[in-house]
Parts: structure tokens; C-alpha cells; sequence
């Protein structure tokens, strides 16, 4: 697909581009390209959401990320640079000796101090993801050793958002997915050939879109909410009498959304 692809205009700074409906940000280390290629293969090039990959990287090297993700999808493959808003259908890979964060839908880089030769990217992202994008934000956790990433996708978790960990048995370092499962806020744990539809019915949902007439609608029948708010109290124990209604809809949408 990539072979007759037209080359994609190359995205300045501060150029305005259209809004994803979901930003991805995807962590992987040991054996991770692999399974990065294996995902862009299996995800469609026109589902409208945005893709960061995160890997570990040797800062004295130049990175083939770019050069070798093109050739597994349609959808443009570049390098982050500082000031570039993330762009639908759009893949952005990190540059070595850096390390990447996301402000308002704007890439941000700080290059890595050699003081802190054993930061965790992944986390790193994965924090700023979280506080920037909140529902839209979306982790992924594929091959790798170690534990990063499973900090930082609390983040996306406690936001609102949803994290897919790759299934450990199929993963070549099973360290990073194992590390995410145990935390217990992985959404969904798959392997990578499901991955795509996963994402394309999270990111059509009316959580995600912040449909206000779902909301809406939602909030009408009150009494239905009240029924389910007194068959949890008597049959769970949880009281969520406390909670304001709107919150309570966001909460319930939300798990809507992940199932």
C-alpha cells in the first residue's frame, strides 16, 4: 500500500491541521518494531485518529523508524518536531536523544539530559497524553522489557481515556504488557490483529465525540438512573447518591465506550 502512496506534503510548524478524534500513543522497546509494523499493517490508513510511537532509542543513533514504518502503511510516517500539531491518518515516530510530550494537540521535544540517561519515554508521554487529551487519549503497550508505560497510562486512565496492552504470550518481550495488565487499569487486553477495530469503535462512540445530544438524552429518564444507582446500593454496596448526575452519565458512557 505504502509502494503507491502519493508522498505526503511535509506538515510545517504551527500549521493548523484537522482534529483527530482519538490521539494513540503507542510504547514499545525490545522486539516492539516488529509488532508496530505487524499494527500499521492491520489498521485501515483513512480511520481519521492519530498515531505517536514511542520507542527506546539509542540517543548516538540515527533512528530508521520512518523508513521502515512507511513501508507498512498509506498514511504519512514522519519524525515529531517541536510546534507540529498531530494531524488525523498521520504516524509520528521519536527522534532520538529526545523526549516528547503533547500540549494541546501540539508536539513538544526536550532533548534528553545525559544525567537522566535512563528516563522512561513512554510514561513520559503517556502522562502528558492523558492531562492533554482526555477521552480521546488512547495507550497502547506492545513488546518490550521492563515496566515503562505502565505509570504513565495511569494517566489516560484516571482522564478518562482507554489502554490496550498487547496479549503477553504473542508479544517477543512480554515485559511491558505484563507490567501494564498488573497495574488493573488496562481496558482491554488483545492480540495486535484486533487492535484496529478496537480503536475505530472507541473512537466513533458518542463518549468520544462528546455528543451533547447523547448526554442529553441520556439524562432524561431520570428515573431509570435512580434504579440503577439503588440496585447497585443493595446488591453491591456501592452508594453513588453523592455523585452529581452529570458525572454519573460520563462515568457510564465512559465504560459504554470501552465495551
Amino acid at each position: 500500500r505504502a509502494a503507491s502512496a502519493r508522498p505526503a506534503k511535509k506538515q510545517t510548524r504551527g500549521e493548523r491541521q484537522p482534529v483527530a478524534p482519538c490521539i494513540v500513543g503507542i510504547g514499545a522497546s525490545a522486539g516492539g518494531l516488529e509488532a508496530i509494523r505487524a499494527f500499521l499493517r492491520a489498521m485501515p490508513a483513512d480511520s481519521g485518529i492519530a498515531f505517536v510511537v514511542i520507542q527506546h532509542l539509542d540517543p548516538k543513533h540515527k533512528s530508521l523508524a520512518c523508513e521502515l514504518l512507511a513501508k507498512c502503511t498509506a498514511m504519512p510516517v514522519t519524525e515529531a518536531e517541536d510546534g507540529v500539531q498531530v494531524a488525523p491518518n498521520h504516524v509520528y515516530t521519536n527522534p532520538p536523544g529526545c523526549i516528547v510530550s503533547i500540549s494541546r494537540g501540539v508536539l513538544r521535544l526536550a532533548q534528553t539530559e545525559a544525567r537522566h540517561e535512563r528516563h522512561l519515554p513512554i510514561d513520559h508521554f503517556f502522562n502528558a497524553l492523558g492531562a492533554d487529551q482526555h477521552e480521546r487519549a488512547i495507550a497502547i503497550i506492545l513488546s518490550g522489557s521492563g515496566a515503562d508505560g505502565a505509570f504513565g497510562l495511569r494517566s489516560i486512565a484516571e482522564n478518562g481515556g482507554m489502554v490496550i496492552a498487547q496479549v503477553p504470550e504473542s508479544a517477543q518481550f512480554d515485559g511491558m504488557p505484563r507490567s501494564a495488565i498488573q497495574t488493573g487499569l488496562v481496558s482491554a487486553v488483545l492480540p495486535i490483529a484486533n487492535m484496529p477495530q478496537a480503536l475505530i469503535d472507541y473512537a466513533r462512540h458518542p463518549y468520544t465525540a462528546n455528543d451533547a445530544s447523547f448526554t442529553a438524552t441520556a439524562g432524561d429518564d431520570a428515573a431509570a438512573l435512580g434504579r440503577i444507582m439503588e440496585l447497585l446500593r443493595t446488591r453491591c454496596g456501592f452508594d453513588f447518591g453523592g455523585y452529581k448526575r452529570p458525572m454519573l452519565l460520563r462515568r457510564i458512557q465512559r465504560r459504554m465506550g470501552l465495551r
